[in-house]
């Protein structure tokens, strides 16, 4: 399963991920510097504004900050623990600091043998306490590490022979999903999410490890180490911990209780206690329903130990005292996850999401905002780890992450974790903050763009200051739907935001029937840049409703289907009989027609989404569920597997031969997000290896499904005051400097595109050690064979700046007409009713719906 996430990353089941991350904003507020504000919805969770200034820590400490893997605090004091490595020796460093002392204690330990360190906690006398994984070499079976690298140095390595930077491995060289290490490798702070649930926000890659199991795996012991860095006893833990699969064996964390007289240890789906003394087990405590169950254990503000994470369901357990057991369960705000809580001084539990830092105690109903990044005009692109204090809010962070200017771009770079930065998060009092007039701007999901515009709006205003409303509070796992549901709560009694960010899974078009948002075309035209700038009409007309543009659109992907050039030459139609065709007479199997399988109830919906207007004309309040390019799309699905029969093979699917499956011939058509020119090269040199056309769904006509993703939308509200303040924000979108500094995404002005097209001309190049420049080499392996990329030529930016101005609809997502495409089709998939039926039926259904929404 963690090998499916990747592959249906893109293509039909990447736009349907995507669906799910979507959603809108709102609230209002008229008041100024930092004083409370009118109206209700999300207003009053907002609350007043939480500026804070940002205070680096200058404490001399022997631990780089890169290597700093997790931050606690304990006998009031700070401690961050990290690791080091040096060929085949680990090391662990402790250090230890108060914020007035500018000099840390520290202490290193370093591991007699090649292993690694899980986790680490300290007691009431400092001294530290750590999980430990040792490699068990077998020259038989694996090579010791040292010797690998002794085997390396000798060979120099050229840069065209190193895979390019954003390549992922080759499928062969991934390890097969039952022999890949799990758990017991990565560190609990970066630990991969259970196989069927999504990828935390943390989460940047997949697990990885060895492809063949490399000797017997590790042996997995406690230590305990005083404050001088000395070993005070070591503890191998017993196989009653440990799963039979010694690589998939995981200790997850050990914590001290309030008494300091137990380690509370995990490893197998079971928490075990342990004594402080002498590391001797003391008895097991708790046993999981699964064995990969994900947990986490952690010493609490007041002392107390608690156990948390995911076992089919949410964990929450707490540590008993007096009865030495986990027999009481612990409550926390519904919002509160299980993947990013971190503990805390002031409160029991910290965590970072939505741009801000949330905190609660147990037993809280709701969380606490104490930070807000864009209240405090912050931007935090990757934070490693947090610690909330009385003082304020420790943060983690990498500078270097912020690697480009002005608006960002519109991609969030993690940075290398060169540039960790540690500081402390003050809140300014209130008589403090500048006193500007507050105009906001409403969202569910704080894309990197529309933060630093904001950022970028604040530090230059000094008349106005944009506060981002976040709703995404509202949404949870009992209604995914909150956020969506507050903002039409807010617009309909009036407390709308200022501005929105639109996402695809708004009802946008009842939005602009009603006259919610306010028309841009005249701010354009009497904009003195905007109106003498060129912008590819093709786009802006796609999301314009009744002649009227009504968002700010700055940039775009485009989601196309693919299929080799000499194909598409050949057709005079693209039908679903042209398909039929094409499968008889060649090596194609309907299953596997797009490199790889999925569900048919997926493509119906995502084509639906993708094609949305072919089928629904919400602007005359019409569909088209009873026309033939609809009869095509069922007829098309039905050759594919049903969900359940989906599920049953999906883990028995050959991937190494599906990443070769379009330059063998075998997959036909290549679902893609299309959103820069390097990756029109990836599918045009690498995925097909020959000439491509972007065919589009089989529904009648050829680019038919080819449509337009907005990165991102902003929409002005008809109602607000402060149109001129707004249109100031909004309309830097459209200038040169956001257009030229786009990083990912297509922009909308056909000067800034053609620069793109320019820039992509220009090959990379590298220095050698003489600081003599050559021009860098692309290689790939893909099923073994090595694939050189060639330069970008002017052919290949032709393609695609053509292909991008034959784009005329844009995806749209309705969950309740999807439900009834949803429930209506499935008869016809179970050979139950007629194609004719069934389109016969959704039509009335979807168009009573489209009445009720006029």
């Amino acid at each position: 399963m963690k090998q499916i996430r990747r592959i249906l990353a893109t293509g039909l089941a990447a736009l349907l991920t995507l669906t799910t991350l979507a959603s809108c904003g709102g609230g209002d507020e008229t008041s100024s510097g930092g004083g409370t504000q009118s109206g209700g919805g999300a207003m009053a969770e907002q609350g007043e504004l939480l500026v804070h200034r940002e205070n680096p820590v200058d404490v001399k400490m022997s631990l780089p900050m890169e290597n700093i893997r997790g931050m606690f605090y304990a006998n009031e004091r700070i401690y961050v623990w990290g690791t080091g490595q040096e060929q085949n020796e680990s090391t662990l460093t402790v250090e230890d600091f108060v914020l007035t002392d500018t000099e840390a204690h520290s202490l290193s330990y370093k591991l007699p043998q090649s292993g690694d360190f899980s986790s680490v906690t300290v007691d009431a006398d400092g001294n530290v306490y750590a999980s430990v994984n040792l490699w068990n070499w077998d020259a038989g079976e694996g090579m010791d590490p040292e010797l690998f690298m002794e085997e390396m140095e000798g060979e120099e390595i050229t840069e065209e022979e190193a895979p390019a930077e954003e390549e992922a491995p080759a499928e062969e060289e991934a390890p097969a999903e039952e022999e890949a290490p799990t758990e017991e490798e990565a560190p609990a702070e970066e630990e991969a999410p259970a196989e069927d649930e999504p990828l935390s926000p943390e989460s940047t890659m997949e697990p990885y490890g060895p492809a063949e199991p490399m000797g017997e795996g590790p042996t997995q012991k406690l230590i305990s180490i005083d404050k001088e860095g000395n070993l005070r006893w070591e503890q191998e833990l017993k196989s009653e911990m440990s799963s039979p699969d010694a690589w998939s064996e995981y200790l997850l964390t050990c914590t001290r209780t309030g008494t300091g007289d137990v380690l509370l240890v995990s490893g197998g789906g079971k928490i075990a206690s342990y004594d402080m003394e002498d590391g001797a087990k003391i008895k097991d405590l708790h046993k999981f329903a699964e064995e990969y169950a994900m947990l986490n254990a952690v010493t609490l503000k007041d002392g107390s130990a608690v156990v948390y994470g995911y076992d089919n369901d949410v964990v929450r357990l707490r540590y008993d005292q007096e009865k030495g057991d986990l027999s009481a369960s612990f409550e926390l705000p519904q919002e509160a996850g299980v993947w990013n809580m971190q503990p805390g001084a002031a409160h029991d539990f910290y965590m970072e999401m939505n741009n801000s830092v949330y905190a609660c105690d147990i037993g809280d109903t709701e969380l606490e905002k104490v930070v807000s990044f864009s209240d405090s005009d912050m931007i935090f692109d990757y934070i490693r780890t947090i610690l909330g204090m009385e003082e304020g809010v420790l943060v983690l962070y990498d500078a270097g992450a912020e690697s480009y200017s002005g608006f960002g771009g519109g991609y969030m770079s993690m940075g290398d974790g060169s540039n960790m930065v540690l500081s402390l998060l003050t809140k300014v009092p209130a008589e403090e903050i500048a006193d500007r007039e507050i105009i906001t701007l409403g969202t569910t999901w704080l894309s990197t763009p529309v933060t630093r515009g904001v950022v970028k709006f604040n530090k230059e205003n000094t008349k106005y200051k944009i506060r981002i409303i976040d709703y995404s509070a509202y949404s949870n796992e009992n209604n995914w739907n909150g956020d969506t549901e507050q903002l039409n709560n807010d617009i309909v009694s009036g407390n709308m935001p200022d501005m929105v960010s639109l996402q695809m899974m708004m009802p946008v078009e009842n939005y602009y029937a009603k006259g919610v948002f306010r028309p841009l075309d005249e701010l354009i035209a009497s904009d003195p840049e905007l109106s003498q700038t060129e912008f590819l009409d093709n786009i802006l007309d796609a999301f314009r409703y009744r002649g009227n543009l009504y968002t700010v659109v700055p940039s775009f992907s485009a989601q196309c289907v693919a299929i080799r050039k000499d194909i598409a030459d050949s057709l005079d139609s693209w039908t679903v009989k042209d398909v039929e065709n094409l499968v008889e007479e060649g090596d194609f199997e309907w299953r596997t027609l797009f490199g790889y399988s999925f569900p048919r109830e997926m493509l119906v919906q995502s084509v639906v989404m993708e094609a949305g207007r072919q089928f629904v004309d919400m602007e005359n309040h019409t569909c088209n569920f009873n026309s033939d390019a609809f009869k095509q799309l069922l007829e098309f699905s039905a050759h594919f597997p049903s969900q359940e029969e989906w599920e049953k093979e999906i883990n028995n699917m050959d991937w190494s031969a599906m990443e070769t499956a379009y330059r063998s011939g075998k997959a036909l058509l290549n679902n893609a997000v299309l959103n820069d020119f390097n990756y029109y090269k990836e599918l045009r040199y690498v995925t097909f290896g020959k000439p491509i056309e972007m065919i589009g769904f089989p529904l009648g006509e050829k680019g038919a499904g080819n449509m337009i993703y907005a990165d991102m939308q902003l929409a002005m509200s008809a109602e607000t005051p402060h149109t001129e303040a707004c249109w100031e924000f909004m309309r830097g979108y459209l200038l040169p400097e956001y257009q030229e500094s786009l990083q990912y995404g297509f922009p909308v002005t056909v000067d800034a595109l053609e620069k793109q097209a320019e820039k992509a001309l220009k090959p990379q190049t590298y220095k050698d050690e003489n600081g003599e420049e050559h021009i860098a080499e692309t290689i790939t392996m893909i099923g073994g064979e090595e694939i050189k990329i060639p330069q970008t030529t002017k052919e290949d930016t032709d393609f695609v700046m053509n292909f991008l101005k034959t784009l005329k609809d844009t995806a749209r997502y309705d969950e309740q007409l999807l439900n009834i495409i949803s429930e209506e089709t499935a008869p016809y998939f179970k050979g139950q009713k007629s194609v004719e039926e069934v389109m016969e039926i959704i039509q009335n259904r979807a168009q009573m719906y489209i009445n009720e929404q006029s």
